[in-house]
């Protein structure tokens, strides 16, 4: 009776492992596509949640609050006559001793841009409305991966994606 040797040889092992490391590189421009969208939504929704701010804390303090884009020049603008930024602050006369809250959409990593049509600076009065008499639109982006978020003249912000 003849003995089998149980195992596999170096050839079919090699073999394998090159299916498998070509199945995994196919798999890793999905993976960074899917990262630059997390990354998006999750500055959009950090955007609303400091639009959602800037309202309370102006009727809070009865004051009015600003949130003030600061342009980036490695911003690419998407449409003509607007900037685009990757940081902004919020800051107005509060009562406490609070400093202005500054925020960084980059520190997911990526390079993700803030776009707003109208001025950098969007104002908030004591009643929670925003100045001026239009609609506000701002736009979260990352290559070809964008959200918005829409923010009406009575203050509502809604969100599309």
């Amino acid at each position: 009776m003849e003995r089998r040797r149980g195992g596999y040889t170096l050839v079919e092992v090699l073999a394998v492992l090159c299916i498998a490391g070509l199945v995994c590189a196919l798999g890793v421009p999905r993976l960074d596509g899917m990262l630059a969208y997390m990354r998006v939504r999750s500055a959009a929704g950090v955007v609303a949640g400091d639009l959602a701010l800037v309202r309370m804390l102006a009727v809070r303090n009865g004051s009015t609050v600003v949130l003030v884009m600061e342009p980036s020049p490695d911003c690419r603008v998407r449409f003509r006559g607007r900037r685009a930024g990757y940081r902004y602050r919020v800051q107005g006369r509060m009562r406490s001793t609070t400093p202005p809250r500054v925020v960084d959409l980059r520190l997911a990593g990526g390079r993700v841009c803030m776009e707003m049509n109208g001025p950098d600076t969007l104002a908030v009065n004591s009643r929670g409305l925003p100045h001026g008499f239009n609609n506000r639109t701002f736009w979260v982006h990352e290559r070809e991966y964008a959200d918005s978020l829409f923010l009406s003249v009575v203050g509502r912000v809604r969100r599309t994606h």
